[in-house]
């Protein structure tokens, strides 16, 4: 028999051919199925939380240090953040966090974290000798991404992990001898004084002076805060107290609103970050780091901005 194409069987096998997809479509929309997602604690190394601390007692901002069940820290550079997992409620969790310990510390890893979403979520439901297991470090937001010999760090809450890395780092390599940076400032903000954590560390690094280190605490809402104190900590933004320093425009476009303390000289900071060997680093919320990316457009600054996006 012979077929054409417009008659004869092919019309009708092409009618049964698509009766039978449609078929094998709807049976398998009514019947999908079940795919089981790899466990990631595979590939990670096993470790336990050593310690929980909560920061200054608050409910929300703790630091954390986990220790590897057999072994040492895995190798690192200062700024790098590594994925942790851990159980809750029947199933694995697993999130980002950078590391606030330098890398000559080889027995445990110290984390700094906000339970942003409030009721003891995450790292905050586990009790020291629980089990946790953490990956490779990885990123770029390292001191190696520049050669200026001048520092400008700033950060908004836990964005300041990195950057504590960073100088336990830099003052481990001061007490052996080896380089490191001219002059390094740190920029910290935060809505209250309870909320700067490691506070204490870092006035008595700025005190010791291993290297040139500039500690600038910045409070948004000292108007709500009873611990602010005017002498010890600049009212406003952190990133307004930077662009003021490196001579930028308000981040936030409109009128600048910092008060420094007063025997805070941002004039004399200045002259210690020189516009063409300053590395400006950026982390915290996002907002900030758009916002102050902003303001450094169309300058050398911006050249020489370091940020990673985690949020």
């Amino acid at each position: 028999m012979k077929a054409s194409s417009g008659s004869g069987l092919w019309p009708r096998t092409r009618v049964l051919v698509a009766v039978l997809l449609m078929t094998r479509i709807a049976d398998s929309t009514i019947r999908p199925m079940t795919e089981t997602r790899p466990d990631p604690r595979a590939s990670m190394t096993p470790a336990v939380l050593a310690e929980s601390r909560r920061i200054h007692d608050l409910p929300g901002l703790g630091s954390f240090r986990l220790r590897p069940a057999a072994g040492t820290t895995p190798a690192f550079q200062p700024g790098q953040a590594l994925p942790v997992a851990w159980e809750e409620g029947g199933e694995v969790v697993q999130r980002w966090y950078s590391i606030a310990s330098p890398p000559e510390q080889r027995d445990a890893l110290d984390l700094l974290v906000v339970d942003a979403k409030g009721g003891g979520r995450g790292l905050f439901s586990l009790a020291p000798g629980d089990p946790v297991w953490f990956g490779r470090p990885s990123g770029r937001f390292t001191l190696d991404r520049t050669d200026c010999r001048h520092l400008a760090f700033l950060a908004t809450g836990t964005g300041l992990a990195p950057y504590l890395s960073m100088l336990r780092h830099l003052r481990a390599r001061a007490a052996a001898g080896a380089p490191v940076p001219v002059a390094v400032a740190l920029f910290h903000g935060a809505r209250r004084s309870v909320e700067l954590a490691f506070r204490d560390e870092l006035e008595g690094l700025a005190a010791e002076q291993p290297f040139r280190f500039v500690y600038l605490p910045c409070v948004s809402r000292p108007e709500e805060d009873p611990g602010f104190d005017p002498a010890r900590t600049a009212a406003g933004r952190a990133a307004e107290a930077a662009a003021r320093v490196l001579g930028l425009p308000s981040p936030s476009g409109g009128e600048r609103r910092v008060t420094f303390p007063d025997a805070f000289d941002p004039d004399a900071l200045a002259a210690l970050l020189p516009e063409e060997d300053t590395a400006v680093y950026l982390c915290g919320n996002p907002a900030m780091i758009d916002a102050f990316d902003a303001a450094c457009a169309g300058t050398p600054r911006q050249e020489r901005l370091v940020f990673e996006r985690w949020w």
